[in-house]
């Protein structure tokens, strides 16, 4: 499977995710109700950045361009 395509769906990855995959999802419709911003709060608390890993292999935090299904709810996080 070719990096673009392991990019491009936040359910892949080349490497190891934390316990706890934290996932915001970044399409239009959460970007306009503050998905961004939920986002880059989530970067502070867990002082990592998008696509990173707490040192302690317990968290990981991503972006879903896809969306999670939960348009209705925006802005919307799954975890695991």
């Amino acid at each position: 499977m070719s990096v673009n395509v392991i990019s491009y769906y936040s359910m892949l990855t080349t490497k190891p995710r934390g316990k706890y995959n934290v996932q915001v999802c970044t399409n239009i419709a959460c970007l306009l109700r503050g998905g961004e911003e939920l986002l880059e709060h989530c970067e502070k608390k867990l002082g990592i950045r998008h696509k990173g890993t707490t040192p302690d292999g317990l968290f990981s935090l991503g972006g879903s361009r896809v969306g999670i299904g939960a348009c209705s709810w925006a802005p919307a996080v799954q975890v695991n």
